[in-house]
């Protein structure tokens, strides 16, 4: 198998031309991967820290849950546990150099964002982080699905406040388009994701 990604959790290996590994970091190394995303703020990386190591404990019982609501594992990547945290998943093309695409390009994927997003909110669940370029790809059928299912939430109070609070305006994936591309996804969003929407279809 060959590394080919890594996030604060895992290490992400090629299986072959439409799987991948997810194995879980020894924690001295999701340590310091934390601390230098936080740029050695030592509070910050404690309490992320100690919430990492949460949901890595949690992790298969929120997917069993997860499950329990969706009935389409393909969004997720139809992961498929080896033990209790490491798992088999679609592979992906991810979305990268982003802001060299052109705009048609651009709108085409945050549409498909905020359909997956809708999508996500009929089955009672949403995407709780909203960095659509880092956490989410295009699977072998062109759909983009979300691969990171740990950083989802059940409680529509807190989605209801992200919404409000437009909290993807401070999500490295929008904090790093060009001004362009920010005023083409700032106006998609809010023209998709709003209480409104989330009321008719979180039911």
């Amino acid at each position: 198998m060959r590394k080919i990604g890594e996030g604060y959790y895992y290490n992400v290996f090629s299986v072959d031309n439409s799987k991948v590994i997810k194995r879980i970091k020894n924690k001295p190394r999701i340590f310091l991967f934390i601390i230098f995303a936080n740029k050695f703020n030592i509070s910050n990386t404690i309490i992320e820290y100690r919430n990492v190591l949460r949901a890595i404990h949690n992790l298969k019982d929120e997917y069993l849950k997860i499950l329990t609501l969706i009935n389409n594992k393909e969004l997720i990547g139809n992961p498929d546990f080896i033990n209790n945290t490491d798992y088999k998943q679609d592979k992906v093309s991810e979305l990268r150099n982003i802001n060299t695409l052109k705009n048609q390009d651009f709108i085409k994927i945050v549409n498909d964002y905020t359909t997956l997003l809708k999508t996500l909110w009929s089955f009672k669940i949403s995407d709780a982080v909203f960095n659509f370029s880092l956490n989410c790809g295009y699977n072998s059928r062109d759909q983009l699905i979300l691969i990171d299912f740990n950083e989802m939430t059940f409680d529509k109070n807190k989605v209801t406040n992200q919404i409000k609070k437009k909290e993807w305006l401070q999500r490295s994936s929008y904090l790093r388009l060009n001004t362009e591309k920010k005023i083409i996804f700032e106006e998609i969003m809010d023209k998709e994701i709003n209480t409104k929407n989330l009321e008719k279809l979180w039911l």
